[in-house]
């Protein structure tokens, strides 16, 4: 609680960090079911922090946050990992995406969709519209295929964090 100006940027953090793990690699590191999956497995380990942050009317929201992050990755994505210029098509395809992923994060959170990560994942996948899907399914820089562990990069995040903060005092 110390490193927070107030206990309401705690379930952002939470969520922010979160999506910069899963969504933000998807077309940079992952394919987009990998991606899908590190999110709402992230999002398990602070489900309640996110949760009572979802469907608010304030900006800050979760669902309101993560649809403006997920549109920036993949905007960021597109344009400058994969030299895409995109066109109007393209931009609604990005905003229905991120739209529908933030929603239906929100639903899930809340347990009125009953599946796992994974489950999630593919279904999520399977709603993206395919000309989006084949320009951010095929990673610039693929990870290795072995299983995300959400816990052990949790630690290593936070051990790494302790290090710099000892550096600097």
């Amino acid at each position: 609680y110390r490193i927070f100006p107030d206990k309401y940027e705690i379930p952002l953090w939470a969520q922010k960090f979160t999506l910069h793990v899963g969504l933000e690699q998807i077309g940079r590191t992952l394919t987009c079911v990998e991606g899908l999956q590190i999110t709402h497995e992230g999002f398990l380990h602070f489900k309640d922090l996110i949760r009572s942050s979802t469907m608010t009317r304030d900006q800050l929201s979760a669902d309101k946050v993560g649809k403006r992050e997920y549109i920036a990755f993949l905007t960021t994505t597109l344009e400058d990992y994969k030299g895409i210029q995109i066109d109007r098509e393209l931009s609604f395809q990005i905003n229905y995406t991120a739209m529908a992923g933030a929603n239906t994060a929100a639903k899930w959170l809340a347990d009125e969709i009953d599946a796992t990560p994974s489950e999630l994942a593919v279904l999520l996948d399977s709603c993206i519209p395919a000309r989006l899907h084949k320009l951010i399914n095929e990673p610039v820089n693929p990870k290795p295929s072995d299983h995300f562990n959400f816990n052990a990069f949790i630690l290593s995040t936070l051990a790494e964090e302790e290090m710099e903060d000892s550096k600097i005092s």
